[in-house]
Formats: structure tokens, C-alpha cells, sequence
């Protein structure tokens, strides 16, 4: 696949199929783009019509080339290409681009089919079919039918209407494309395969993917992961939100929903999961050829009270720090700022007053050892200044390349047209319209810089995911001891009873002052949506009338009475860790907000083991409700401690048991003396061979 895409992207001699001398043919137009755009290697044009085009005969069939071309560009109708491609496959050609619709996509299920295996038996790879073209700024190859300006961004998409609209979004922030692959059906060439490319290619800064579901989620991340080590990558993914959950017993499984999963997946890959076009050219700007911020320590540098605390609120919900500036850089802003301005960060320097005050501010600002970077909101761009306005960008370029930092311009004039504007953008100073915008791309570069300092290798490769397997789910008592065999972290006491007599003799057996009764019946997944769950146990009465309704509920669900009888625990901080074998991206260990709520709550993190502690501690940081708790001055430092233990254990337990498809600890309730599990749900692999 890496050989065929060299082709395609590096052609030293193209082939138009389906080029015509009328100019309202689709062929004629790609050909008039491969022409205007200024290839310079063979072009090749091909019709049934005969002819020629601006110059260029039209042969009748790619036989009469007479010598292999390393691209051909189909754009006959769909039931012509599987023989286009055999011809193709016959001389030899290194990749075709199939530009037609009417296949899969369409219904036309057999066409592809035939397409496919035209192109198997001749040895060609296709690229598409159902593909807008293919861009290529180092070959000066246009075969997209539009004019496109290069640049260093890589655009992977799926649909070429959507590929489309994030150029034209490039194209305003004044970005031009390295490679623009419309990938259509991925008949053969799979957006794992352009990644893989990518990383090799010297020519491209940053890589923006856009895809319509994965069909194969760990080729993908694999391939992402080994792209994400080389230069930044972000992926917008459409029809996330129909996904949907797992049918799943726990909360583990029905929280694990294929969006989540590689949601995280992108997430430990140093993948940055777009979830709108916006944030795709955010990641765009952040990465087009100025320094990176080193941290999250930001600089903020306005004219405007309003903008300095609208820039810090902010600065603070993207989780960067505003550090207050030395002394001494405090003294070298007020040498520069008018009397009432505040130097200490956000800098207010209230007005221009001299043509020095802003190309000087933002000098010393830059220099401060106290930011990684620095934002200019405000009204450049705009009609006030026009005149000072370039000699102050000149400024500012210089200013940032001495300090070695990034700078971010953010101005509610971005698109006025102002040379000075044009300017900036031409050397790699990001020119923004919102505020958020503008801070994100801080934390981008700072999150980027912090994956490399940490020596991470990136993306675990798990290309061999288990597939999906039926399983059998224990009943609680047989997952508790199933656990408990694996897993050295004790469970509370717990007494199975199949009667009243039972029930009652069991309170002897027990120290606690309260008891908890929970019913044990195959088909009852949530105990507690049926009332399977009593607490607050104490008398001989409440223990009488526990048992008859878990005897009722067992009666209801078909199975024999039975229940569990354990000690009560205090439910402080409840959290849930789970893990799946057979999740899209393989064995997985989930943590959050535990109890009867967890799924509404929602608070979850997912780790791929193996994992170390850095990775559990990140996750558990990540956390809204469960995070907040444990790493609050007011828990005990060993809460955390025991939660990343028991996370640890399940990885380990997850990797190392072959008959685990699912586990569920929930709720688990931490204390400072250790975690206590409640409950304990266990799916094994259904055994189908004898041993």
C-alpha cells in the first residue's frame, strides 16, 4: 500500500481515463486541472471520443500508452471501471483513483465486489472508488478540480464534500495542503494506509483526518499512533452519536460504547479527537511552523480590561496558568505602558501612546520567564493604526523568533484584508477570531510537548483484538470467588442463605451491627431496579421480611431463592472499575463514579493495558465527580493510592486471564483503611470444547 500511494502522490506519469475534447466532460475537467496546476511529469489522456485536448492526444485506451504510469485517474461510469482497472493492472500501473459513484455506498453491492476482485487478480491497487481526487503539492499534482494552494497540512477524508469544506477553511486562515486524499468507499486503500504514508513524508507539518465510522478501529488507531509519534495528528469522526452502547449486564459494558473506547483510544494514542470542522483547523494553526509552548503558563497582552478578563477566565477553563511576571519584567512594561496600565498578567496597557507600545510590550511579554506563550486579543486588523500596522507585525515576528515562543493573535477583524494580518499569517503567527480559539492552540502545542517529555513510546499496537465472544455472566457469589482467587484485595464477608432459617441463623456469623441482603438470581442484572437490594438490616424482623422479598423476586424470575448476606458498608466515596476483553480496540480497564447512578453520571476513564501508574494517575485527573473527590485536600492521600492499586490489579487480571470478557466492581467504596467491593459482576468465555 506505502508503494502504491508513493505512486499516486509522487507520479512521475499520469493517465486520465475518461478525458474527452468537450470541455463539459468530468475527465477534461480533472485533466484541465492536472494541466493548470502545473505537472510537470507525463500526462496521459485517454477517451473513447479520440481527439485532443489543450494540446494533448487522446488515446484510445490505455494499451496504447505502450509503457506503465505510476497513476491513473478513472472517471468513466461506474460499471466501466472494473475493466479500466484490469487494463490498468496490465500495464502495469502503480495505483488507480477511481472517481465514480454508484458503488457500496449506493447498494450496488456486486459492482464492488467485481471491482475488487478485477483489480486483486491484475495486482492494482485502488484508491476510492466514490473519491473526489487526490492532491499532491510536491508533484504540483491537481487532481481535484480546484485551485489549491500549497502548503504543509495533510487532509485524509472520507467523504471529499467534507475534505473539501476543511480546505476551504485552511484556505482562509491562509494554510495550503501538503496531500489531500479523498478516500470514498476504502475499497483498498484504508485511511490507516494514507497514515502510514504520512509518517514518512517530510513535506507535511500536521495530518487532519475526517471518517465516517472505523470498520477496522485498531488498524486505524495502530496506524494513528505510529503518525502521532512523528507530528501532530487530529481526527473529526461523523456518526459518533449513533454508536450506541453495548447490550451489556454492567455498567462497564453499557458505559463502553464504541465511541468512548476510541474516544480513549485516540486519546492514549496522542491522537487529538476533533469533535468539530472548527477544532480541526484550531489544530491546523496550532501546529503551522512557529515554536511550541513548552507548558501552560500564559502570557495575555491586551489593550482592553474587557478583553484581560475574558482572556483570563478563559485561560483558566482551558486549564492554562497565568502566572503573575517577575519584578523586573513588571519594570521594563512600565518604562513602555501608559501610568493607569496593569502590568502584571493579564498586561492592560490601556491605549497606544507612542509607536512603540505594543511591538515593545509584546517583546517583553514574550521574554518573561514566567510564560511558555503569549495571546494578543483585541482590534488589530482594524481600521485604527492602519498605517503602523505591518512595521508593528515586522515587530512582532522578530520579537517571537528571538524569545523562541509562540504567539497567538486573536481580533474581531481576522478577516479585514489588512496587509499586517497577511503578514503575520505568512510567518506561522496564528491569526484568530475567538478567544477559545486562540487558547487552544497553547494547549494543543503544550499537550504535544508534554507527551514527548515524558518519554511516552505512544499507542500500545493491538491490531489482534479479541473479536466478540458469547459469555456466561456468574452469579454474584461465584464472581465473587472467582475474583477473589485472582485478585489479592479482600472482599467483605459474605454468606449465601436459601431460606428464612438460613437468614436468620446467618446474623451470628457476623460482627457488624447492620447487614445487607442482595438477591441472587441469574436473570436479575441490576439488583437494585427490582428492590434486590435491602440495607440497614438489624432485627430478626427486617431479616424476615428481606428474605421474602428476595424469595418473591426470585420466584418472579424463574430461579430457586437464594441471596447473599453481607456486611453493611458505609457508602462514602463509591467508585466503579471495570474492564471488557473484547472491547473494538481490544482489553480495556475502566474507572469512575461508582453506584446505582453510574451510568447516568457518565464519569469515566478508559486505560489499554498494560499501563503504568502515570497513565492510572492521569486518568483518575481526567475525572469530574470521582476525580474531584479523591484528589480533594480533604480525602486521605491513601483513597487515591488504593484506587490506583486496585486499577493496576484489574489490567493485570484483564491481560492475564484467557475466559475474562467482562468484570464489574460496583460499587467500590474507598476508605482511608482500603477499598471495600460491594459487588462484583464476572462474564466468562463460554467453554465450547471439551477441557
Amino acid at each position: 500500500m506505502i508503494r502504491a500511494l508513493r505512486s499516486a502522490l509522487r507520479p512521475r506519469s499520469v493517465a486520465v481515463v475518461g478525458a474527452s475534447s468537450r470541455e463539459d466532460r468530468y475527465g477534461s475537467s480533472l485533466a484541465y486541472s492536472i494541466i493548470e496546476g502545473g505537472y510537470a511529469g507525463e500526462l496521459h489522456l485517454v477517451g473513447s471520443s479520440g481527439g485532443t485536448y489543450r494540446g494533448h492526444e487522446i488515446l484510445p485506451s490505455l494499451s496504447a500508452i505502450g509503457s506503465p504510469v505510476d497513476l491513473v485517474l478513472v472517471a468513466v461510469r461506474a460499471d466501466v471501471c472494473p475493466a479500466i482497472v484490469a487494463e490498468a493492472g496490465e500495464l502495469g500501473a502503480g495505483c488507480a483513483v477511481i472517481l465514480a459513484n454508484g458503488f457500496a455506498e449506493a447498494g450496488n453491492v456486486e459492482l464492488s465486489d467485481e471491482l475488487l476482485a478485477r483489480a486483486t487478480d491484475s495486482g492494482m491497487t485502488v484508491i476510492g472508488p466514490n473519491t473526489m481526487g487526490i492532491y499532491s503539492a510536491p508533484a504540483s499534482l491537481n487532481a481535484m478540480g480546484e485551485g489549491i494552494p500549497s502548503g504543509r497540512v495533510a487532509v485524509v477524508s472520507q467523504s471529499g464534500a467534507v475534505g473539501m469544506a476543511i480546505y476551504e477553511a485552511l484556505r482562509v486562515c491562509d494554510l495550503g495542503l501538503s496531500c489531500f486524499v479523498s478516500l470514498g468507499n476504502q475499497l483498498m486503500v484504508r485511511a490507516a494506509h494514507v497514515l502510514d504514508y504520512l509518517a514518512e513524508d517530510p513535506e507535511v507539518d500536521s495530518v487532519l483526518v475526517y471518517l465516517e465510522g472505523m470498520a477496522e478501529p485498531a488498524e486505524f488507531l495502530d496506524a494513528a499512533g505510529r503518525l502521532a509519534r512523528e507530528k501532530p495528528v487530529a481526527v473529526l469522526r461523523g456518526g459518533v452519536t449513533d454508536a450506541g452502547a453495548r447490550a451489556a449486564a454492567s455498567h462497564t459494558g453499557a458505559m463502553a460504547s464504541d465511541d468512548a473506547v476510541i474516544s480513549a483510544g485516540l486519546r492514549a494514542a496522542g491522537v487529538i479527537d476533533a469533535r468539530s470542522m472548527r477544532e480541526l483547523i484550531v489544530v491546523a494553526q496550532a501546529f503551522s511552523g512557529q515554536p511550541l509552548a513548552q507548558g501552560k503558563r500564559l502570557g495575555i497582552l491586551t489593550e482592553s480590561g474587557g478583553y484581560s478578563v475574558m482572556g483570563a477566565d478563559a485561560a483558566v477553563r482551558a486549564g492554562l496558568s497565568l502566572e503573575p511576571h517577575s519584578p523586573e519584567i513588571q519594570s521594563a512594561l512600565r518604562e513602555v505602558v501608559l501610568p493607569q496600565a496593569s502590568v502584571v498578567n493579564p498586561v492592560d496597557f490601556v491605549g497606544v501612546n507612542s509607536p512603540d507600545v505594543l511591538p515593545r510590550t509584546i517583546e517583553i511579554s514574550l521574554q518573561s520567564p514566567d510564560v511558555d506563550a503569549v495571546v494578543y486579543p483585541g482590534a488589530f486588523g482594524g481600521p485604527e493604526h492602519l498605517e503602523d500596522q505591518l512595521t508593528w507585525a515586522k515587530q512582532m515576528v522578530a520579537a517571537r523568533d528571538a524569545a523562541g515562543k509562540p504567539l497567538v493573535l486573536q481580533t474581531y477583524f481576522p478577516y479585514s484584508g489588512a496587509e499586517s494580518l497577511a503578514y503575520l499569517r505568512a510567518h506561522n503567527v496564528p491569526v484568530i477570531e475567538l478567544i477559545e480559539d486562540a487558547l487552544a492552540v497553547f494547549v494543543y502545542q503544550a499537550d504535544r510537548n508534554a507527551l514527548h517529555g515524558q518519554g511516552r513510546t505512544g499507542w500500545v499496537e493491538r491490531s489482534a483484538s479479541a473479536a466478540s465472544q458469547v459469555g456466561r455472566t456468574l452469579r454474584e457469589d461465584a464472581a465473587r470467588a472467582w475474583f477473589d482467587a485472582r485478585v489479592d484485595i479482600g472482599l467483605p464477608q459474605a454468606l449465601v442463605v436459601a431460606s428464612e432459617d438460613e437468614a436468620l441463623a446467618a446474623r451470628a456469623d457476623f460482627t457488624a451491627s447492620q447487614l445487607v441482603m442482595k438477591v441472587l438470581s441469574d436473570p436479575v442484572s441490576h439488583k437494585s431496579d427490582v428492590g434486590g437490594v435491602v440495607v440497614g438490616i438489624e432485627s430478626a424482623e427486617d431479616m424476615r421480611a428481606a428474605w421474602k422479598r428476595m424469595a418473591a423476586i426470585c420466584a418472579d424470575h424463574g430461579t430457586e431463592a437464594a441471596a447473599l448476606v453481607t456486611p453493611f458498608v458505609y457508602p462514602a466515596v463509591e467508585a466503579l472499575v471495570g474492564a471488557l476483553k473484547n472491547s473494538p480496540l481490544g482489553p480495556l480497564v475502566m474507572v469512575g463514579a461508582g453506584g446505582v447512578y453510574a451510568e447516568d453520571i457518565g464519569d469515566r476513564a478508559i486505560l489499554f493495558p498494560p499501563f503504568q501508574r502515570a497513565d492510572i494517575e492521569e486518568a483518575i485527573d481526567r475525572l469530574g465527580v470521582l476525580g474531584s473527590i479523591v484528589n480533594s485536600r480533604r480525602a486521605a492521600p491513601a483513597i487515591r493510592d488504593h484506587l490506583i492499586e486496585l486499577v493496576a490489579k484489574v489490567g493485570e487480571l484483564v491481560l492475564g486471564s484467557d475466559d475474562l470478557l467482562e468484570l464489574d466492581l460496583n460499587p467500590v467504596v474507598l476508605a482511608a483503611s482500603g477499598p471495600s467491593i460491594l459487588d462484583v459482576r464476572v462474564t466468562l468465555r463460554e467453554v465450547t470444547e471439551p477441557g
